[in-house]
């Protein structure tokens, strides 16, 4: 019996480290651009950010990414560890 997981979605997860983020002097704060490759992102399509604490991810935000062509690019006060779930 074969059984077809019609509606499921691909998830990647893009990981990233302190020295990944870039110090921004004009908005006086951290940037992260991680690229997407062949991602694609769609309106429907989820994006979720994760901290790093110890050996596990603690959830940060869902939303509050800006996508510029084939990368999504997030913005802090300072900067961390962690990972990127895309859905």
């Amino acid at each position: 019996m074969m059984i077809l997981n019609l509606f499921s979605k691909k998830k990647k997860a893009l990981f990233f480290e302190e020295a990944d983020w870039r110090h921004d002097e004009h908005q006086r704060n951290y940037c992260l651009r991680l690229p997407l490759k062949k991602t694609k992102i769609t309106p429907q399509t989820k994006i979720y950010l994760y901290k790093q604490q110890g050996e596990r991810y603690i959830f940060m935000s869902e939303g509050h990414e800006i996508v510029e062509g084939n990368e999504v690019v997030y913005f802090s006060q300072a900067p961390f560890s962690g990972k990127v779930r895309i859905k």
